[in-house]
């Protein structure tokens, strides 16, 4: 009978031989068509220790990428619950130094529209946030009849030079969401717009690819005042100044 050569070394055995006499490696593999009682106790041994020590090694593979998916998957959940803390955080910016209330804002700022034809007129931060105040809240009709529409709440404006700050409160399964966003006065005479520049949702900024998501449920909020937003924005002159809104119209 010919010898039988090692895989591993090399090394020329005996026939009967089932461990290598050069450097001790199996030679023979229990195949897994064998009946139990065709081959020898020692074949029979070597063959399950080799498919032991190989199965292991495959496991041992499986094992370290089911960690590595386990501990991304880890991860994305983390984030996702810091994300959902920040947003359900209430950021408790400084409100705008305001006097008593006005009574009935809206009607005067009726009057100051009015007046402007002739001159220009000068509306107050505390005029415009007592005119929100005064539209309570604004919500969506959901149309789902089970699922509750979100509210609007507690919208105001902090006034800067050419600059707007907005923030309202979204309100939706109990639970009270802020948003916030910031706007720089651009366009020309009768064509006037409100670009955002940043914005948040509670304590988690929102970069510039979604503030126009923002700016639409800002608009949806302040949606009780778009008859005079859409004056203004008509304005042939039109000036934001810390705590005052300056314009005239036609």
């Amino acid at each position: 009978m010919s010898e039988q050569r090692c895989p591993s070394c090399g090394g020329d055995n005996e026939p009967k031989q089932v461990y290598c006499t050069h450097c001790g490696g199996i030679l023979k593999v229990l195949s897994s068509e064998s009946a139990p009682g065709s081959v020898s106790t020692s074949v029979a041994v070597a063959a399950r220790r080799l498919r032991s020590e190989e199965e292991q090694r495959s496991g041992n593979g499986r094992s370290f990428l089911s960690r590595i998916l386990g501990l991304i998957t880890y991860l994305v959940w983390v984030a996702l619950g810091v994300i959902v803390v920040l947003v359900l955080m209430d950021p408790r910016e400084l409100q705008p130094l305001e006097s008593a209330s006005i009574s009935d804002a809206p009607a005067m700022v009726d009057r100051l529209i009015a007046s402007s034809r002739y001159a220009p007129a000068v509306v107050s931060q505390q005029m415009i946030n007592a005119c929100l105040r005064s539209s309570a809240h604004s919500a969506w009709n959901s149309p789902v009849t089970f699922l509750p529409a979100p509210e609007w709440t507690g919208a105001r404006v902090f006034l800067g030079h050419e600059a707007v700050a907005y923030t309202f409160v979204l309100t939706m399964f109990g639970y009270s969401i802020h948003f916030s966003e910031t706007f720089h006065l651009a366009g020309s005479s009768g064509n006037w717009n409100l670009v955002g520049d940043s914005g948040s949702i509670g304590l988690l900024p929102i970069k510039a690819p979604f503030l126009p998501i923002l700016t639409f449920l800002a608009s949806a909020s302040a949606s009780p005042q778009e008859q005079i937003l859409a004056i203004l924005k008509e304005a042939p002159t039109l000036e934001i100044r810390y705590g005052n809104v300056v314009f005239t119209t036609h």
